[in-house]
């Protein structure tokens, strides 16, 4: 049986990025005050990265 694994991203009032992780809310960053909350650590294993980043493209 194959998983797949959904990832998405909502940016919600130019302000607070939502971060879904198989449509579960994993992360909440307020763009504008540069702090952020992780909601399910569980989410995150060894192989997860240290930092989540968005690169020029607007991707995760």
């Amino acid at each position: 049986m194959v998983e797949i694994l959904v990832i998405r991203k909502d940016i919600k009032d130019d302000n607070e990025l939502y971060l879904y992780f198989n449509d579960k809310l994993v992360y909440k960053r307020w763009l504008n005050y540069g702090y952020s909350k992780v909601f399910d650590k569980m989410a995150y294993g060894k192989d997860t990265f240290v930092s989540i980043i968005e690169d020029e493209n607007g991707k995760i």
